[in-house]
């Protein structure tokens, strides 16, 4: 919702969209080969601290069960949901 002062949208709004656009490049690169994911992370239009964390989303679970193994993709999508979640609410 924009702020009601100005037609500009909101922090959290511009928040939300970051990690939406995030999540968007996430979900094209993880099923991306690894050239096509370099190619798909340095043309987004997404700044450098961004790209990062889709970097690091990709390091953590290309590590692990591919999507060829049985039930791979879905276990892949929970851990990069619940990764997303820990990183935008810590606990401390």
């Amino acid at each position: 919702m924009p702020c009601p002062e100005s037609n500009q949208p909101s922090q959290i709004d511009l928040a939300h969209a970051r990690r939406a656009a995030i999540e968007e490049l996430f979900d094209e690169a993880i099923h991306a080969d690894h050239r096509a994911r370099l190619s798909l992370i340095n043309d987004a239009p997404l700044d450098t601290d961004a790209k990062r964390e889709v970097i690091e989303l990709l390091r953590f679970h290309v590590a692990e069960p591919t999507l060829s193994d049985e039930g791979g993709e879905a276990w892949i999508r929970e851990r990069a949901q619940r990764w997303i979640a820990e990183r935008n609410n810590p606990r401390d």
